[in-house]
């Protein structure tokens, strides 16, 4: 049987787990390239990257949409462009050009 003291001492353990968890989150986005296939575009906060179609890219955050990420290839090879994310899991990647890929959040169906 659980004492007061036992049960105290849960309460505080799962306090500390519970409040002291990351400030940041990995994303995960299921975008429609130009060759009309989908693909899986990932975001990593903590560790400041985004992958996409294989390849990794530095992220910073800038403003602009609700939540944006400028993406610089990792090696400094290949197209950076700015990955914006929408209400209800929408998103673009928006490229300088003026071009831009859609994308959802994965499991949104809405």
């Amino acid at each position: 049987m659980f004492t007061f003291k036992t049960c105290a001492r849960i309460a505080a353990l799962a306090a500390t787990v519970f409040c002291s968890a990351p400030a940041w989150a990995d994303y995960t986005y299921i975008c429609k390239g130009v060759d009309h296939k989908s693909y899986t575009l990932w975001v990593d906060d903590a560790e400041t990257v985004l992958t996409w179609r294989g390849r990794e890219y530095n992220i910073t955050v800038i403003e602009g949409c609700r939540y944006t990420w400028h993406a610089e290839p990792k090696g400094g090879e290949g197209p950076s462009f700015d990955f914006c994310t929408a209400t209800k899991g929408y998103a673009d990647i928006e490229y300088a050009d003026g071009s831009s890929v859609p994308c959802r959040m994965k499991g949104r169906h809405d």
